[in-house]
């Protein structure tokens, strides 16, 4: 209980409070402009944080965390256009809804539904991460490593449909790690002769180059046309028979969202599909969804924001990240000196719990805003999409020098635009190479320390129990999301196919 009033302490001073609350504005409005993602966002507000303290940092990413969300689903109910992937099936009924007239109840159920799932998400958060936590204490050097590999496979086997495109993009984020001193030998690697280069790769302009950087450059050459929306946008409240008809679904939904988070990289966009092909499957008037049915839009956004306080669990009780959001939260507690993982809840436990009671503050700002200030969303998202690019590339440029006024920084943000963009047209995901650079260190330093201890023996990572446990599940996802790669779901097409006739209409 004494470490529980020490987060409410650090959650609830003015400064995090100001933090959380500017963290969701942002996320909403990044998550309302289509292509603009959860990671994205979080990447951008990355450099804002440098000169923070790691708990007012973390709230703010948190905010983010949570608006972003709630976010994509503005541009999805008024022009069809999803702003986040994990919106995709919010499209289904709620732009059809905008069509009948009732765009103001679909937000509204929307904004309903997104904060059911986010309290659900915390209370599961909660009761679960510490157990977690307890759990990996236990851990040493070679359960560390083996867990890294876990996650590493789970991340790069699972964000996208090519496994192992996935794997490769995870090998070149560790490679990317390597680059600079050895911790070990204090001996500079790839570093080419570059001072800068010895250094190592900051993970500020990195994030900033592969998600925002390497984002734009994919929309210079693919520019998106927005719809506008000239009528006046003003959220409906819903009526007591239809929040009771929402409620057991949202709850549902947000529980169902919350499991998956929990589960690395299975993320949001899936979250939302399996939760509306659920409620489809058990209602009774199946007919309905896809032609402005509010339980589909309520199934969507409360399971995408369940997905929030479920991909935290991994992060807070085992230093993995559930979800490419995380990976960029997670650089920021390595940013700032924190070592992520269990025993965080021991050495700081200000962070672990003042994010416990961020996500309850976060959800609570979420849904005041989205009250009050939807239509000032909607009317900056209609904004030419020109204009949107060219203030982000200016934030990401500027974000990157200000980290430590090096000009070598900006070098790295467009290399790695231009390498992001590359990897972009070739269908290579983004995620696990970001994972591999933020759990690169950590791999490697857990291996280097086990072979160390067991004077150079591999079997180490094979009979300790729980290593061993570890290395067996890790190899048992690889083969089970090979399985799924190559084997396309028939209600995954339907789902698509039902998306694009939606938006042509």
């Amino acid at each position: 209980m004494d470490k529980f009033l020490i987060g409410v302490q650090a959650a609830c001073s003015l400064s995090s409070l100001f933090f959380i609350a500017v963290g969701v504005v942002a996320g909403i409005l990044g998550g309302a402009m289509p292509g603009i993602n959860a990671s994205i966002t979080t990447a951008l507000l990355l450099p804002f944080t440098y000169r923070m303290g790691p708990t007012q940092a973390l709230m703010l990413l948190v905010g983010v965390y949570i608006g972003v969300q709630y976010g994509g689903s503005i541009p999805a109910i008024l022009i069809g256009t999803p702003g986040t992937p994990s919106a995709g099936a919010t499209l289904l009924d709620g732009y059809p809804l905008r069509q009948q007239g009732k765009a103001g109840t679909a937000l509204y159920t929307a904004l309903s539904a997104s904060t059911i799932g986010n309290l659900i998400s915390g209370i599961v958060l909660i009761l679960v991460a510490l157990p977690v936590a307890k759990m990996a204490l236990s851990f040493g050097p070679a359960e560390y490593f083996s867990l890294g590999v876990l996650g590493l496979t789970l991340i790069a086997g699972l964000t996208e449909k090519n496994v192992v495109k996935g794997i490769l993009a995870g090998a070149l984020g560790l490679f990317l790690s390597t680059i600079g001193i050895d911790q070990f030998l204090g001996m500079p690697r790839f570093a080419f002769g570059s001072l800068d280069l010895a250094q190592g790769i900051d993970l500020v302009p990195a994030m900033m180059g592969l998600f925002a950087m390497g984002m734009m450059l994919q929309d210079f050459f693919k520019p998106v046309h927005l719809d506008s929306v000239n009528e006046k946008i003003k959220l409906t409240p819903l009526s007591g028979k239809e929040f009771k008809q929402i409620l057991p679904t949202s709850a549902f939904s947000g529980l169902l969202g919350t499991v998956i988070g929990a589960l690395p990289g299975a993320g949001a966009a899936i979250a939302s599909y399996i939760a509306y092909n659920q409620v489809k499957q058990f209602s009774k008037h199946p007919e309905k969804f896809g032609t402005g049915c509010i339980e589909g839009i309520a199934a969507s956004e409360a399971s995408n924001n369940g997905v929030t306080g479920g991909a935290l669990i991994p992060m807070l009780g085992l230093g993995i990240p559930g979800s490419g959001t995380t990976a960029v939260i997670l650089s920021a507690l390595v940013i700032h000196g924190v070592r992520p993982g269990p025993n965080l809840f021991i050495s700081q436990p200000e962070i672990p719990y003042g994010i416990f009671i961020a996500v309850f503050i976060g959800t609570f700002f979420m849904f005041v805003f989205g009250l009050l200030y939807t239509r000032m969303f909607v009317k900056i998202v209609m904004l030419p999409q020109p204009l949107l690019n060219a203030a982000i590339i200016a934030i990401v440029l500027t974000g990157a020098y200000a980290v430590d006024r090096d000009i070598f920084n900006l070098y790295l943000v467009l290399g790695l635009g231009v390498i992001s963009f590359i990897l972009r047209q070739f269908k290579v995901p983004i995620t696990p190479m970001v994972l591999g650079m933020v759990l690169g260190e950590i791999v490697e330093a857990s291996m280097r320390r086990a072979l160390a201890i067991s004077l150079g023996d591999w079997s180490t990572f094979f009979t300790r129990p729980i290593s061993a446990g570890l290395m067996i599940l890790a190899l048992v996802m690889l083969v089970w999301t090979l399985y799924r790669s190559y084997r396309t779901p028939k209600t995954k097409k339907t789902e698509e196919a039902a998306v694009a006739s939606t938006a042509s209409n």
